[in-house]
């Protein structure tokens, strides 16, 4: 651990992942009343480039306070994406789905990365 780091967190994410939000640059943004360039989660993965190679090796997607009700899956292509919402019990993600409904564990995540490789940068 370096900073609170694991080691394998270069110092490039580090600065990242401790930037207050209104500090730092999105490359897209979410926002339920409509005020971003999108009000889900979901279709910022959808317009998201593949094999994302921006600002320091990742893509930056803010997610402005609200309840986001939906099942969130990006695939392999989608790459480098980082998620900063607007804080503990300010950006809510959910979802419903469940092995009783037919769903098995695996697709019953509320998000869930599909990759083989994640590698840091």
């Amino acid at each position: 651990m370096k900073y609170g780091f694991p080691s394998w967190v270069s110092p490039n994410d580090r600065k990242l992942f401790q930037a207050a939000v209104n500090e730092m640059k999105f490359d897209l943004v979410v926002a339920k009343d409509g005020s971003g360039n999108f009000t889900t989660i979901g279709a910022t993965v959808v317009a998201a480039p593949n094999s994302s190679t921006t600002r320091q090796c990742r893509f930056a997607i803010h997610i402005k306070a609200g309840a986001y009700f939906e099942n969130v899956e990006v695939i392999k292509k989608k790459i480098n994406l980082i998620w900063v919402g607007d804080g503990i019990g300010k950006t809510v993600v959910k979802a419903s789905r469940n092995v009783v409904d037919g769903w098995t564990t695996f697709k019953s995540a509320t998000v869930g990365v599909f990759h083989s490789n994640l590698s840091s940068h």
